[in-house]
């Protein structure tokens, strides 16, 4: 019992510091660059 009752512990701390690092949170933009006009126009 000692045993399990350790590893819950072990599996909840893990669980907290991985919501702690997750906190950082990143934007990436994508773009895409299309001639909307002209000759190519059916390019964009």
């Amino acid at each position: 019992m000692q045993l399990k009752l350790k590893l819950t512990a072990v599996a909840a701390l893990a669980v907290l510091a991985g919501a702690a690092s997750a906190q950082d949170v990143q934007v990436v933009k994508i773009g895409h660059v299309a001639p909307m006009s002209g000759a190519q126009a059916h390019y964009g």
